[in-house]
């Protein structure tokens, strides 16, 4: 009397099979998982060099930080400034706030980078630009002008910022 018979070596066989199966699932799935965070990290790393190294971005962040650190913000909200180049330059910064808002929500860029990067910048900026968005929204009667940027520096803010926030 053989110690296993015929027909459970075949069942043997077939869990081995199934779980083999399983498994190289199970490893599939980490492997994509494991693919589409360093893809997510690449995009915000080029994403930061980019801002860093395109000169025409890296003018308009400096035209912007003037404008923000003049004070008084809300002014280039006025109706009779929509065609202004300050206005301008403040919604392609908000503009840009807003779209990398929307891909960290989405998870097309990474979070955790981008904030170890410019946590305190994006929040500051968000401080001194909410009157002009608040103007912005009641003159146009859009109550969701820059509402991801508004959410993510709401979240990312700190206790003390969050009262100005």
């Amino acid at each position: 009397m053989p110690w296993l018979t015929a027909e459970q070596i075949q069942n043997y066989g077939l869990w081995l099979q199934s779980g083999a199966i399983f498994f190289s699932m199970v490893g599939v799935i980490i492997s994509i998982r494991a693919t589409r965070k360093i893809a997510r990290r690449r995009a915000t790393l080029d994403l930061i060099m980019s801002h860093q190294s395109n000169e025409f971005l890296y003018k308009q962040r400096q035209e912007f930080i003037a404008l923000r650190d003049a004070g008084n913000i809300v002014q280039w909200a006025a109706l009779d400034k929509a065609a202004s180049e300050q206005q301008s330059t403040i919604r392609a910064a908000l503009n840009r706030y807003e779209l990398i808002a929307i891909g960290i929500k989405e998870k097309t860029l990474e979070g955790r980078v981008y904030k170890k990067y410019t946590r305190s910048g994006l929040v500051q900026d968000w401080r001194a630009c909410k009157p002009w968005v608040m103007q912005m929204r009641q003159n146009h009667r859009v109550p969701v002008y820059y509402c991801e940027v508004e959410a993510l520096a709401k979240k990312w803010a700190t206790r003390e910022e969050r009262i100005h926030c």
